[in-house]
């Protein structure tokens, strides 16, 4: 399996009632799925910016449901050719994390539950409480790296 590394795996009861590996591939922006000997990989969801350094990730079985976070990016202008950029002609802004939510477990239907930029500095592990529809999420960089971390609540039904 070393070309699904790293990953961050989630062992849960499929739809078909049997289990299957989640994880997100960090370098290749991708939300992934496998048998849990690492066959049968599938991608669940890699487009961007929806899928952006992927981080945490929830499977809501109940209403069919995938959550995952976004950590966030710097976003640069790449140097052209062989020249060297000047960091104080372009300078580097820092895009916030983001949660999104697709269909499972086809991947369709991606829609944003909290776009980058506009409250979470990094959105790092998730937990899902199905029950309330209530979603945590980490945030190891909030108000982008003001030196402490938080857990934001985000109320499915209502937004944060």
């Amino acid at each position: 399996m070393r070309s699904l590394c790293p990953l961050l795996p989630l062992l849960f009861g499929a739809a078909a009632a049997r289990d299957v590996l989640l994880f997100t591939l960090y370098s290749n922006h991708s939300l992934m799925r496998a048998e849990l000997d690492g066959s049968g990989g599938v991608v669940v969801a890699s487009s961007q910016p929806e899928v952006l350094f992927p981080d945490g990730q929830q499977v809501d079985e109940v209403n069919k449901k995938v959550y995952w976070s976004n950590m966030g990016s710097c976003c640069c202008e790449p140097p052209v050719g062989n020249k060297t950029v000047n960091p104080a002609q372009n300078p580097c802004h820092y895009k916030g994390g983001s949660i999104y939510r697709a269909d499972w477990p086809s991947g369709a239907n991606i829609e944003p539950i909290v776009l980058a930029g506009t409250a979470i500095g990094a959105a790092k592990e998730l937990h899902l409480d199905v029950e309330r529809q209530q979603l945590y999420c980490g945030d190891k960089n909030p108000a982008y790296d003001l030196g402490w971390t938080s857990i934001w609540r985000i109320d499915l039904a209502h937004g944060l």
